[in-house]
């Protein structure tokens, strides 16, 4: 099977984007890679991301809101 990625772009939307990750990471296509391109939140997403999902998912940390 193919390898595929998703990404997803947050900024300081930490209830919603927990949900995002949540629903795919349950999705049936199983051969995934999960990314999280963090634009420099001030709420709790990252800490949120990271205790929720751990090394399930990749953050990437931008310093400045970088838009989509």
């Amino acid at each position: 099977m193919d390898k595929i990625g998703i990404f997803i772009c947050n900024y300081n939307k930490a209830d919603m984007v927990v949900k995002c990750v949540e629903a795919a990471i349950k999705q049936s296509y199983k051969y995934t890679d999960i990314y999280v391109i963090e634009n420099a939140s001030t709420d709790d997403s990252v800490k949120r991301l990271e205790s929720t999902f751990g090394n399930k998912i990749s953050i990437a940390k931008n310093k400045e809101n970088m838009g989509w």
